[in-house]
């Protein structure tokens, strides 16, 4: 993953073969975190990149509910923002192809394919505890609820 400071207030975090995406804006109170990536090893890699701690992050940002823009949001307690459809897509998740007889599933297959992929993959998922997103946008009033 390419780490790209914009200017001394934004950083990216760019994966071109993956496609994961990531950005940290750094303001005077701390900094906001737009989206999570698709591991917590890979959310700290990037964090120790940078110089930063987790610690630091006073409000994450889910911007849709891919794997990879949400994996990582169980290192925060601080508010975890998404859009109503983002949370909902998510626990739809949980119950179909994130719950764990699929994950274990595809992990299988994988095996027989790509062991190490699987091998990857699996230490992607075995910590992972999937947080959801705990403050929604309120797209008729145009802010935010817990």
């Amino acid at each position: 993953m390419e780490v790209t400071r914009i200017d001394s207030l934004v950083t990216a975090f760019i994966h071109p073969i993956e496609g994961v995406n990531a950005g940290l804006i750094h303001t005077s109170e701390g900094m906001i975190l737009i989206d999570t990536t698709s591991s917590a090893a890979e959310i700290r890699g990037l964090f120790e990149a940078v110089g930063a701690g987790l610690e630091e992050v006073r409000m994450v940002v889910n911007t849709h509910f891919h794997s990879d823009h949400t994996w990582g949001n169980q290192l925060f307690t601080c508010p975890i923002l998404a859009h109503r459809l983002c949370l909902e897509r998510m626990q739809s998740g949980l119950k179909s192809e994130w719950s764990l007889e699929v994950l274990q599933s595809y992990i299988a297959d994988l095996e027989k394919t790509d062991p190490i992929k699987a091998e990857d993959f699996q230490k992607t998922v075995k910590d992972l505890h999937i947080t959801l997103p705990r403050s929604l946008m309120n797209a008729s009033k145009g802010n935010w609820v817990e």
